[in-house]
């Protein structure tokens, strides 16, 4: 049984690990054999992601003593057997849990937690995968700002809506465009985003929604 000091020594590794990294994923591998666990293992180095087994309580009072990041949506499933899986990308721990599932049903996804967002549950490995990193983010971005929202971004600079214009000219503006602090809320947000890219989904949904054009 380990000692008040070797549990003191492992929470301080793990606030140093947590807070070194924008991208966690919280998984079980529980019921894998030890070959299995080997293979994930190699998989997780080959893919520049790194595996480390914790105890669940350990690692809920190392979240708790981080300051400045809220952790506590992932408390709930610090349950059974949890390996945490480090990474930079936030996409590439999810997409080596697919690649290696072609062959079984584990490691299963508990949760995640890149750059803020919070992902739970094994269903939310299809997004997981499909997060794209700062570069590409920031070319997205780019492809928006160059896109027929020029035209949008121009009007609401000059505060001409729908309204003031003429029918001929209305086509080009969506029709729930009607308040410029709306587009402004999303311009800034794209500005925003190279930040943190696990919320450009979130945001690329409802601009979509706000602007069909996009």
């Amino acid at each position: 049984m380990a000692t008040r000091v070797q549990k003191d020594q492992a929470i301080a590794e793990l606030i140093g690990e947590i807070k070194a990294t924008n991208v966690l994923y919280l998984t079980d591998a529980s019921s894998m054999d030890a070959q299995s666990t080997s293979n994930l293992r190699r998989a997780c180095n080959a893919g520049g992601i790194r595996m480390k087994v914790v105890k669940n309580t350990l690692l809920q009072k190392a979240m708790e003593g981080i300051e400045n990041k809220d952790y506590s949506a992932l408390f709930p499933t610090l349950v059974g057997q949890t390996a945490i899986l480090f990474a930079e990308k936030g996409n590439a721990p999810a997409k080596m849990i697919q690649a290696f599932r072609k062959k079984g049903t584990k490691p299963a996804l508990k949760g995640a937690w890149i750059d803020e967002a919070v992902f739970i549950g094994d269903d939310q490995m299809a997004i997981l995968a499909n997060l794209k990193g700062k570069e590409e983010l920031i070319g997205d971005i780019i492809a928006l700002l160059q896109s027929p929202i020029k035209n949008v971004i121009w009007i609401a600079a000059r505060r001409r809506w729908p309204e003031d214009l003429g029918a001929s000219q209305d086509a080009r503006i969506p029709s729930q465009l009607t308040r410029p602090n709306s587009l402004r809320f999303h311009v800034i947000s794209f500005s925003q985003l190279s930040n943190n890219p696990a919320r450009w989904q979130t945001s690329k949904h409802l601009a979509t929604n706000s602007y069909p054009s996009l």
